[in-house]
């Protein structure tokens, strides 16, 4: 027995390549093992040493938007050597790698997803909004800043070849979507959800996502050739599918796929009830019932964004069973004992600011005053929201949404449904779950 697993292990490792197709497959899940696989999301991987992390262009840079960029390579190392200890059989990425699209950055990540890749690993990625074509790359290592060369959608795909695009089995030729089989009977549909067309021509990423029409008739293609072969299928695309809170569409429809309702349906009537995103920066599993079918959204928070989560997970191929748990970063070399301390207060700071600038424009707008009134509030749920399974038990809370929900002002009465949908976890749980998939 024992030499047979040694076998079986040896046959593994000697099989496993990154964004391999039904060649060059791990047999040993041809049995009943399960498919081993972890996901991480936005980790905005930025090269410090390439690009500089400092001056009053960084900081100001920063200031606006607080994430834990300088740390990035610390935190993503942290996650790569627990994933080389774990040893899965393959790591998803759902977009947003880089910073802010620099091509130094996107080698920097490749290099690093390669050490997974020399593990036997198999690695597939996704861009996200900020990956491609992004007038915001700046090389910090000058004052001011200067502008340093990002990616094309086709360096894109040179970068990151091994990681999902060699050995796909198809791949869409008006997006950098495809599929690929990580392991015998089972797909991975990975869409490319980003709208990068115009990011040059409007000084600015796209936040907001879409399929096209020709993307989605392949994509509907792949599923129906998957139901015919009797493939599973899961998804990974950057944007989400489904609201992870009520309201979601309306208050960031950007982080929503646009038309997510119809395309969402369309996707999992053909067979794909599960779909890894990111975007958004929280921790949150949601399910729609459409039905006709029922889509599964497991999003992934970023690894810049406190509490810094990832995912691993165990597919039981056979019988369609999926359980998914979340792992969290806890230390770093340079935050080794005050990491949690430390990620959390930045958030906290990113989100009040954000927050009372929110407060003051449509449909709100507060006076400096009530809107600094309000924000903890906003800011106490949009942190437990990023966390996942969210549970309201601070009276101080419940009070003040009580108050906002009875309130004869209109302006509070919304303020009040935002604060308590982000408390009001949506099923299935978020940090760990297991769900049937057929």
């Amino acid at each position: 027995m024992r030499l047979r697993m040694f076998l079986v292990l040896v046959l593994s490792l000697a099989a496993s390549r990154c964004g391999g197709g039904s060649q060059g497959v791990d047999t040993a899940h041809q049995g009943p093992a399960p498919f081993r696989f972890a996901v991480f999301s936005d980790p905005h991987l930025h090269d410090a040493a390439t690009l500089g992390a400092g001056g009053p262009d960084w900081d100001a840079y920063l200031a606006k938007d607080r994430k834990l960029l300088k740390e990035s390579a610390e935190i993503q190392d942290s996650v790569i050597e627990r994933l080389l200890a774990l040893r899965p059989d393959a790591v998803m990425v759902s977009g947003d790698l880089t910073k802010d699209g620099e091509l130094a950055n996107h080698q920097f990540a490749a290099a690093k997803l390669g050490r997974l890749r020399s593990a036997g690993i198999k690695v597939f990625v996704v861009p996200g909004n900020h990956d491609i074509a992004n007038p915001r790359a700046l090389n910090f290592t000058v004052s001011p800043a200067v502008p340093t060369p990002t990616v094309s959608p086709a360096e894109f795909r040179q970068v990151y070849a091994d990681c999902g695009f060699n050995g796909a089995l198809s791949q869409d030729p008006s997006s950098l979507s495809y599929v690929a089989e990580p392991v015998p009977g089972l797909w991975l549909l990975a869409l490319d959800s980003c709208d990068y067309a115009n990011n040059q021509t409007q000084g600015a990423p796209v936040t907001a996502g879409r399929l096209t029409a020709a993307t989605q008739t392949w994509a509907l293609a792949r599923l129906q050739e998957a139901r015919q072969k009797g493939k599973l299928v899961i998804g990974l695309m950057h944007h989400g599918l489904v609201e992870h809170f009520a309201g979601q569409a309306q208050k960031f429809p950007a982080y929503l796929l646009s038309n997510a309702p119809m395309v969402g349906k369309s996707l999992a009537d053909n067979g794909m009830n599960l779909v890894f995103t990111g975007h958004f920066h929280a921790n949150d599993i949601t399910a729609q019932d459409f039905g006709s079918s029922r889509l599964v959204d497991c999003e992934t928070g970023s690894l810049v964004t406190a509490p810094c989560p990832y995912r691993t997970a165990s597919l039981d191929l056979a019988a369609g069973r999926v359980d998914i748990r979340t792992e969290t970063v806890a230390a770093i070399p340079s935050h080794p004992s005050d990491f949690l301390a430390y990620s959390s207060a930045l958030q906290r700071q990113g989100l009040t600011d954000a927050t009372m600038a929110q407060l003051t424009r449509a449909p709100y707008y507060l006076d400096s005053t009530r809107a600094a009134q309000a924000t903890p509030w906003v800011v106490g749920g949009m942190m437990a929201h990023f966390a996942g399974d969210e549970n309201l038990t601070d009276p101080a809370t419940r009070d003040a949404i009580t108050e906002m929900l009875s309130s004869k002002d209109f302006v509070m009465t919304l303020l009040g449904q935002w604060i308590q949908s982000l408390w009001t976890d949506l099923p299935p749980k978020d940090t760990s779950a297991s769900l049937v998939l057929k």
